[in-house]
């Protein structure tokens, strides 16, 4: 069932007078409308959401721990300039565990990682300038580098470097 429109006028000439008595200094102590009942209070305290315990406060989380446990070791073989591979190696965790590690003591491992890729690279285009300039196969380089045959073909594509057929 529908309401009939408020009269515009009607509501307009209200809402002046209202703004009239509150420019005198007057005050709405209580706004018409229904009121509601309160709540019956609870017969028990209120449930925290998600766990049943209290987080606990001033303990490291286990993560953190072996960051602080593996990090000198890490640190020390990261400075010394060996590879990430190496360093999971030696130290008995993954890839990503070290560049986490490194991460958490303010070292981004993957930039050094992308600059020790680029720096293995230019041994490997300087090795292939070399095999192609002696009249070598693409095949016979793979084997000589240990490299498979799609990685000379890339990065022989990628510098320009011939190789006879």
């Amino acid at each position: 069932m529908l309401q009939p429109p408020i009269d515009q006028s009607a509501s307009a000439s209200l809402a002046k007078q209202v703004e009239q008595y509150l420019a005198q200094g007057g005050q709405i102590q209580h706004l018409p409308g229904p009121t509601f009942p309160a709540p019956p209070p609870r017969r028990e305290p209120k449930r925290q959401s998600g766990s049943a315990q209290p987080k606990r406060r001033g303990r490291t989380s286990a993560s953190i721990k072996r960051y602080q446990e593996y990090g000198p070791r890490v640190l020390e073989l990261f400075e010394r300039g060996d590879p990430l591979k190496q360093i999971a190696l030696a130290v008995g965790r993954s890839e990503p565990f070290i560049l986490r590690c490194l991460d958490w003591h303010g070292i981004d491992g993957r930039a050094t990682r992308a600059e020790q890729k680029v720096k293995a690279n230019a041994g490997f285009v300087e090795q292939l300038r070399v095999l192609a300039r002696d009249g070598h196969s693409m095949r016979y380089a793979a084997e000589q580098l240990d490299a498979s045959a799609s990685r000379v073909r890339y990065q022989a594509e990628r510098n320009g470097i011939e190789f006879r057929r």
